[in-house]
């Protein structure tokens, strides 16, 4: 069986089970269920971890892609995949952050500022993917 074949959809269900995860945590926190919406954000963490190492294991045995398309598509093709590569190395420390910070009981006005940066750069991201 041809991993290749396989990851893609591996990748998809983990991105779109954690961006489920992301929702509910977010009900959880507004309805003031901190423990719950600690739990589901650790999943959250656990399901993108998995989705990242599959991810980076299918782009690095895959076969390397090469756009065919021409003139303005190409560009704008180019544009996404680069500001989702930077975007994607710039969220990685900021979560990584947050995270140490939760776990370690860190100062809660410092996460809250960090979350809501982190939400407003996740949203940024997702409408760049659209």
């Amino acid at each position: 069986m041809n991993l290749n074949l396989f990851f893609p959809h591996v990748t998809a269900t983990l991105n779109g089970v954690s961006a489920l995860l992301l929702m509910v945590a977010y009900g959880m926190i507004r309805a003031d269920r901190r423990k719950a919406h600690r739990f589901v954000m650790l999943c959250a963490v656990v399901v993108s971890a998995l989705f990242l190492a599959c991810y980076l294991v299918y782009h690095f045995t895959a076969p390397i892609f090469v756009f065919a398309g021409q003139g303005m598509v190409r560009s704008l093709y180019y544009v996404l995949l680069i500001s989702h590569v930077v975007l994607a190395l710039v969220i990685v420390p900021m979560i990584v952050l947050t995270l140490s910070r939760a776990l370690g009981g860190g100062g809660l006005a410092l996460i809250k500022r960090l979350q809501d940066g982190l939400f407003l750069f996740g949203c940024m991201c997702l409408c760049l993917e659209l």
